[in-house]
């Protein structure tokens, strides 16, 4: 007598490997729109929206996937690092970051933790 062991591993990690994937996929696109609109809220009296329609989600490929910004200032020089993290200014006095983008991924992963997404 014989047995036979089917392994259907590989199957059964593709399947869970792409079900995160479209999950992260998601999950980056919401935590993008949420970005943009704190970024609004943050400046709205104080910003030409730059920053923050510069802000979006890319997807490089499978389990690759980030929110980015690409606002530069009138010199030329990306400030999305600055205003997340903080800078000093050129009297040497320190400016606070904001830590929006930080914040909006928590703000979505605690409601894709309860189910919920983003609602435009």
């Amino acid at each position: 007598m014989s047995a036979t062991i089917i392994d259907k591993t590989a199957e059964a990690l593709k399947r869970i490997t792409g079900i995160t994937d479209r999950n992260l996929h998601d999950l980056t696109e919401d935590t993008a729109k949420m970005t943009r609109a704190m970024m609004g809220d943050a400046f709205k009296t104080a910003s030409e929206g730059t920053l923050a329609n510069s802000v979006g989600a890319n997807h490089e490929g499978e389990l690759k996937h980030t929110v980015t910004t690409d606002a530069d200032n009138q010199d030329g020089v990306g400030y999305g690092a600055k205003q997340e993290w903080g800078w000093h200014d050129r009297a040497g006095v320190k400016h606070k970051g904001r830590h929006i983008i930080l914040r909006a991924s928590w703000g979505m992963r605690k409601r894709y933790a309860r189910g919920e997404k983003w609602r435009d």
